[in-house]
């Protein structure tokens, strides 16, 4: 009898005290909560913390049609010499850090789904027609937890180019696993807080890594033209298998429910806390550009004179055409400005739809 009450003691003490991410359905229509409930389950078993995560979700119009979902952390905490999300910090302290001033409870990650797309909410074979809601959940909850900076600051320059830094010097812990190639082996991207130019090339030369200080753990998306919310937290897009959950992109008819093998080794890296992460170089290090394609001078022709008359039409077209193009430029900049309003609050990383497919943060 004594045995029997022990065996039980401990078996609620394992099921009371079972780590979870929490997922607050109460605003989630019926048909998804099946799905939202299996990605839970899922994204647990490769989280494997002791500390409870909980997550706010959301079904919502986003104001940009081609994002499907975003994610953010609530808060970074500092443990030691870095930030961390709120919920790998709490691993890391193996207790519970996210509370209000009296105590309440807090949510540590939040996530909106786009309702304006169609959503599988089951678990078997996604319709070709739909976007699979446990893979895209997975996704989500892989940024809310680790994949993910907030950090990076970019401005577009004439030409293309970019110029970029740090927000804050006070790093993020993913982002001291950030290098770019150079003419001196992988650099970290904080060899360049100080040099713009060279911070900005680093992020969009498609040749960014997640870098432990040894060993080169994933390649990260940075295409040429950067892509708030998309650039530097994701896996490049040449990735194939389970790998693809955290790539940006996501289509219909597919599902990949896990957060892949080297998401763990990315976990593994930020949880490890004697790995320093990617090596520091000097800043004279150069990153290196792909070899740029030969161009071919044009043969000139002679262009015959104009007449009075000629010129006179040309000048009465060049200043119609210039007031439209001032108009064309001031309408364009404040439809921006109202599509981006919202995406301000949830622009730590979002999943997109390239053309007709949909991004994921």
């Amino acid at each position: 009898m004594i045995s029997s009450t022990i065996i039980l003691f401990f078996v609620y003490f394992a099921v009371s005290n079972a780590a979870q991410i929490y997922f607050n359905l109460t605003s989630v229509p019926q048909q998804y909560r099946f799905a939202l409930r299996q990605c839970s389950a899922l994204a647990e078993k490769e989280w494997n913390s002791s500390i409870e995560t909980r997550v706010k979700i959301e079904f919502s119009s986003l104001p940009n049609r081609n994002v499907l979902a975003t994610a953010r952390t609530t808060n970074f905490v500092r443990y030691r010499s870095s930030y961390y999300t709120m919920a790998m910090a709490k691993r890391l302290h193996r207790k519970d850090l996210n509370r209000d001033s009296i105590g309440l409870l807090r949510y540590d990650m939040l996530l909106k789904f786009n309702d304006a797309h169609s959503w599988y909410g089951g678990g078997g074979k996604t319709p070709s027609d739909q976007f699979d809601l446990i893979t895209v959940c997975m996704h989500e909850v892989a940024h809310g937890l680790f994949l993910t900076t907030n950090n990076i600051a970019m401005t577009q320059k004439e030409g293309g180019t970019y110029d970029g830094r740090f927000y804050v010097n006070s790093l993020r812990r993913y982002d001291r696993f950030l290098a770019c190639e150079t003419d001196r082996g992988d650099c970290a991207l904080a060899s360049f807080r100080n040099n713009p130019r060279k911070f900005g090339q680093c992020i969009t030369r498609n040749s960014l890594w997640f870098r432990t200080n040894s060993t080169r753990v994933a390649k990260l998306y940075a295409p040429k033209i950067y892509h708030r919310g998309s650039s530097v937290s994701h896996l490049h897009t040449t990735y194939l298998g389970d790998n693809r959950t955290l790539k940006p992109v996501s289509v219909t008819g597919v599902a990949w429910r896990t957060f892949g093998p080297l998401a763990k080794q990315i976990i593994a890296a930020l949880i490890d806390q004697a790995e320093r992460g990617a090596p520091l170089c000097g800043t004279d290090a150069t990153p290196i550009f792909p070899k740029a394609p030969v161009s071919v001078e044009p043969v000139s022709t002679p262009v015959p004179k104009k007449k009075d008359s000629d010129k006179s039409n040309d000048t009465l077209v060049i200043t119609l055409c210039a007031i439209g193009t001032v108009f064309l430029l001031v309408s364009a900049f404040i439809f921006v400005r109202l599509l981006r309003k919202d995406d301000q609050q949830f622009c730590d990383c979002y999943l997109k739809l390239p053309v007709q497919n949909t991004f994921l943060s």
